[in-house]
């Protein structure tokens, strides 16, 4: 049985408030849940996000300032926009491995030597 996280209580206290509230920004959102206990601005950004990116909740700009409000999706199906994997929003794909060796000062020295015997170095060095 898979228990549920903390983010996923998390999400379920902001559709509870929401049911109850309806409509809200990120800055009540976020001092609800200070209220609430919950410590630290990015923990509160990131129960609002990850609501967002699941799909239970819409988010539209509120004009002349910069937060959003937000909505719960099921009873406002279009307002706003929905989370959308975009290549935008996607993050790039790195390969751990490549990643390593750009910052490797062997794989750097090894690259110098295939350069200056012209294109291959030796697997082993035999004195």
């Amino acid at each position: 049985m898979s228990e549920k996280t903390v983010i996923d209580e998390q999400i379920e206290m902001l559709v509870a408030l929401m049911k109850e509230e309806g409509p809200m920004t990120n800055t009540e959102i976020s001092l609800y849940f200070a209220g609430a206990g919950v410590t630290g601005k990015s923990s509160r950004s990131n129960i609002i996000s990850t609501a967002f990116k699941r799909g239970i909740t819409r988010r539209k700009k509120v004009k002349g300032s910069n937060c959003y409000e937000y909505r719960l999706a099921y009873r406002y199906p279009k307002f706003g926009i929905s989370y959308e994997e975009t290549p935008r929003n996607m993050r790039p794909k790195e390969d751990i491995v490549e990643k390593c060796k750009r910052s490797s000062n062997v794989w750097q020295f090894d690259q110098l030597l295939k350069s200056a015997r012209g294109g291959h170095a030796p697997q082993e060095i035999s004195l």
